[in-house]
């Protein structure tokens, strides 16, 4: 029995000693056969094999093993499938707006030939990329611009023209075939010195006011300048394709008394530009009192689609009459209305009236019949909107402000500060507004608007 029980032992001790030389093996790898596994699958740290072994007499047998890898180790196609679809459903959309965006407005026109024609801007006008006010503006031609007409746009009747090398689109409300008169040719009964308009140069030059030197902060040099830019029009007026009013609120704070012609070329002189008068009962300044009533004009004007510049904007300036005029005709406006308010000695006097060249004028008369229909229209709105008296129009030649205009030009008399009621009433916002209202319907008739 002792005997048995040691040849178990010696058995089982052989067995020990043969499983830990086939671990050893196993870990070294050299004697695991080649063809055991496949080469297709490649060792990786984080698969987790189950090694079943089968022991057999022989040694080299052991190795044999049945490789179960577990599902969840093994990235199989379908999770390789489901992990690269989720970002392609956020670029599919953002492809479907952009091939037609910009092809829309362009199929919906349908165009006519113009033949390549002349054609001329009667306001200052935006050239635009769209046959319509949609369209972004690409240029601005000022009035009496010469563009070339290409075809006409059947759906708008906007042209598409040609013009300071652009082509674009322009309304076709605001051009001409007919080109426009030279604005030079009416200062011709002038025989001393035709040329001699160029004593707007001399009141363009307020340097010769020394004797205004009293006016401390008023740098008159300054002013002038700034208002007489001829440029200031392009980025006064509004977006809008419109007509350009020219509004001068009459007077300023301190006169200047230097002689300025009364007309171009003129031997008569007249003082430069007077202070104004006042209010006999609430001691409003004149000047005052324009530029406020001018301000709701433009409120008013703008609100309308209509161009406008101010000759002034404050009370401290130094613009002659003749200058005033000069600003008008350099931005070559389609209106001039200058406001001004009355005064007589005798305080039942009231009522409104307006001014305007007469036919016989000698440095515009040409203009008499556009002047004059508008200072019709002006003295009959803002009556109308008013209430206040009507007067008349007053056509007079005497006025530096008119014969220095070459443009349509009128003075509107808003009402007489030495009269009680309309001293009181000009004071007022609400009548201030009324008069604004009254002038912007009566340029609304004058261009047919209404």
């Amino acid at each position: 029995m002792k005997k048995i029980g040691y040849i178990l032992c010696s058995v089982l001790c052989i067995t020990v000693m043969a499983a830990g030389c086939g671990r050893e093996n196993e870990s070294q790898g050299p004697s695991v056969p080649t063809g055991a596994l496949q080469s297709s699958v490649t060792p990786d740290p984080g698969l987790t094999p189950n090694l079943t072994e089968t022991p057999s007499e022989a040694p080299t047998e052991a190795p044999q093993e049945t490789l179960t890898l577990t599902p969840t180790n093994i990235p199989t196609p379908e999770t390789t499938a489901t992990s690269t679809p989720t970002p392609e459903p956020t670029k599919e959309p953002t492809k479907e707006p952009t091939p037609t965006a910009t092809d829309v407005p362009k199929q919906e026109y349908t165009y006519t030939g113009m033949g390549f024609k002349e054609y001329w801007t009667t306001a200052n006008l935006n050239m635009r990329t769209l046959p319509n006010k949609s369209g972004e503006v690409i240029d601005l031609a000022p009035k009496g611009s010469k563009v070339i007409v290409i075809r006409k746009c059947n759906e708008t009747g906007w042209y598409e023209v040609e013009y300071n090398g652009k082509t674009g689109f322009m309304s076709n409300d605001y051009l001409t075939d007919k080109a426009p008169a030279a604005p030079t040719a009416t200062p011709a009964p002038v025989t001393e010195a035709p040329t001699a308009t160029p004593t707007a140069a001399a009141a363009e030059t307020p340097t010769a006011t020394p004797t205004s030197a009293p006016q401390e902060t008023q740098a008159p040099t300054e002013a002038p300048q700034e208002t007489l830019t001829p440029t200031v029009a392009p980025t006064t007026a509004p977006e809008q394709d419109s007509y350009l009013i020219v509004i001068d609120p009459g007077h300023q704070r301190k006169a200047n008394s230097e002689k300025e012609p009364i007309g171009p070329g003129a031997a008569e002189m007249k003082d430069k530009v007077s202070a104004g008068t006042a209010g006999e009962f609430t001691g409003l300044s004149e000047y005052i009192l324009n530029l406020n009533v001018s301000f709701y004009i433009r409120e008013e004007l703008e609100s309308r689609g209509y161009g406008v510049v101010m000759t002034r904007e404050v009370n401290s300036v130094n613009i002659s009459n003749a200058e005033r005029a000069e600003i008008a005709n350099a931005l070559r406006a389609d209106v001039f209305i200058r406001i001004h308010a009355n005064s007589a000695s005798d305080a039942t006097v009231e009522g409104v009236e307006t001014l305007c060249q007469t036919k016989y004028n000698p440095y515009n008369g040409s203009l008499y019949e556009e002047s004059s229909r508008l200072a019709a229209l002006v003295l009959e709105e803002v009556v109308e909107e008013t209430g206040a008296k009507k007067r008349r129009v007053w056509e007079t030649d005497t006025m530096t402000g008119i014969n220095w205009a070459m443009v349509p030009t009128t003075i509107l008399e808003m009402g007489y500060m030495s009269n009680e009621k309309e001293d009181r009433l000009m004071a007022t916002e609400e009548y201030q507004r009324k008069i604004a209202k009254g002038v912007a319907d009566a340029i609304d008739r004058y261009f047919g608007r209404e």
